[in-house]
């Protein structure tokens, strides 16, 4: 695939500063506001992630992280514990950043009706993830090019 379009490497590097671009602070999943009743944020953790069942066998790779640090704050100590829910936290948090802004990508180069949408399909199980995989091929290449002229 050739482009003699000048605006697509710098948009392309837009795109990927706005993906890689690091907030100094993102909203914690935990910092909700506490219960009527005395539970500890601890407590709060264990009644959210034993809604989770572990022993699925299947588990998105996106989410094979939380469910070991989830596995290791149950087997752990409760001297231990504090330090594994900050690591949960931090996990969560830049879980919560990157799908920010993946839906401002979507959201830029779709349109505020169907960004999300399109962003968030999934295709159905046995399908190809990519339809033309030379296409793609070809724009990573063009663009870590571009990416060599830059650096």
């Amino acid at each position: 695939m050739k482009t003699n379009s000048p605006l697509l490497i710098p948009f392309l590097l837009v795109m990927v500063t706005l993906l890689c671009k690091v907030r100094a602070h993102a909203p914690s999943h935990l910092e909700h506001p506490k219960p009527a009743d005395n539970t500890t944020n601890w407590e709060l953790l264990q009644a959210i992630a034993n809604r989770i069942p572990l022993q699925d066998t299947e588990i998105r790779q996106w989410d094979v992280k939380r469910y070991w640090l989830w596995d290791i704050y149950r087997r752990s100590t409760t001297s231990e514990k504090p330090t594994i829910i900050l690591d949960i936290n931090e996990e969560l948090t830049q879980w919560e950043h990157l799908n920010s802004r993946i839906d401002m990508v979507g959201l830029i180069l779709f349109g505020p009706e169907n960004g999300r949408s399109i962003i968030r399909s999934v295709r159905r199980p046995g399908q190809d993830l990519v339809d033309e995989l030379q296409c793609l091929e070809s724009t990573a290449q063009l663009f870590l090019q571009a990416l060599r002229l830059y650096t």
